[in-house]
């Protein structure tokens, strides 16, 4: 059974609760919430179409938190759960705020992102930068390849397949190696921050976010890791 959930494009400066916020409008973010875990809902500027995916709070309405700016304008819509927040919308005023929240969340990425990396404490063999982009979803992860991993994935190769060309394409294959391994960003968040922008500007903002994440990720992790001689970074996008 689905359930509509309206909240105001605008009230006053603040974090409110859903149940908290007395007050209908004609303008609205109008979140329908599907029999599947599922929440769509269309933006109101632009109009792109949001579809979120495994939302498990229940009764929806008690998880859902409103945040207004000083205008009193709708900038966040989120499903609160004690330290569990999900993003389900975000209002831009403009196309240099998208830019700036986007900048903001890819810094904040990458800096997860290498912190994880740097944990590891065996020599590196590779370093891997990978992503993936559509019209609804988005995806960005690094992961590393240690020394005792490539060896171990050479060692298991079947003897007659063995020469220079085929160990090399084995072993800068980002798949062949364990996938605790791989490190990605809150690919929900991002989503939602991109389907919210501007339609014009959606690709410039993946980009963006890439470039951002991949340069600063190699920038901080590449220097500070203990690395093999025939160490590689390979970064790729993947379908």
């Amino acid at each position: 059974m689905t359930k509509e959930l309206r909240i105001p494009l605008k009230y006053k400066e603040g974090c409110f609760s859903f149940s908290s916020i007395n007050e209908s409008s004609e303008n609205f973010l109008l979140l329908t919430f599907g029999e599947y875990n599922d929440l769509s809902y269309n933006v109101p500027v632009g109009g792109n179409e949001v579809r979120l995916y495994n939302i498990s709070y229940t009764p929806p309405e008690e998880y859902l938190y409103a945040t207004y700016n000083s205008e009193g304008t709708l900038k966040y819509a989120e499903m609160i759960d004690g330290d569990d927040v999900r993003l389900v919308y975000i209002g831009y005023t403009d196309d240099d705020d998208a830019r700036a929240e986007v900048t903001d969340f890819a810094e904040q990425s990458a800096d997860i992102i290498s912190e994880e990396l740097l944990k590891r404490r065996e020599k590196a063999a590779r370093l891997f930068i990978e992503y993936y982009r559509d019209t609804e979803s988005f995806d960005f992860a690094a992961k590393t390849a240690a020394e005792s991993e490539v060896r171990e994935l050479l060692e298991s190769l079947p003897k007659e397949k063995r020469n220079p060309r085929f160990d090399a394409m084995v072993i800068n294959n980002s798949g062949n190696f364990p996938n605790e391994n791989r490190i990605s960003c809150d690919r929900d968040t991002i989503s939602v921050m991109l389907r919210c922008a501007p339609h014009k500007i959606y690709t410039e903002l993946m980009d963006t976010a890439i470039k951002i994440m991949s340069e600063k990720i190699q920038n901080t992790v590449v220097n500070a890791l203990e690395k093999t001689d025939d160490f590689r970074t390979i970064a790729e996008e993947y379908d």
